[in-house]
């Protein structure tokens, strides 16, 4: 129990969620005609991953909800 007064006292806890469509790459690549004006580095699997690492880790979330997460991608993610 925080002392009265204190910052604990006055600040609620605070729980970040984030919910999160990775894109499976191999919906990706079945229907790439819904991807033409993309540029290719953005439909490239390791360059994708490296891109989601990057903007999962700045999210700053205690809880992350992912979607469409193929196994690779998540063995990458649970090593980043």
């Amino acid at each position: 129990i925080a002392a009265e007064g204190s910052t604990l006292a006055r600040a609620p806890p605070l729980l970040r969620v984030c919910s999160y469509n990775v894109l499976a790459q191999t919906h990706l690549e079945t229907h790439s005609h819904l991807y033409r004006g993309a540029l290719p580095d953005a439909l490239d699997g390791p360059t994708r991953l490296a891109r989601l690492i990057s903007q999962l880790a700045g999210l700053g979330a205690d809880v992350l909800a992912l979607q469409e997460v193929e196994p690779p991608v998540f063995a990458a993610l649970s090593q980043a």
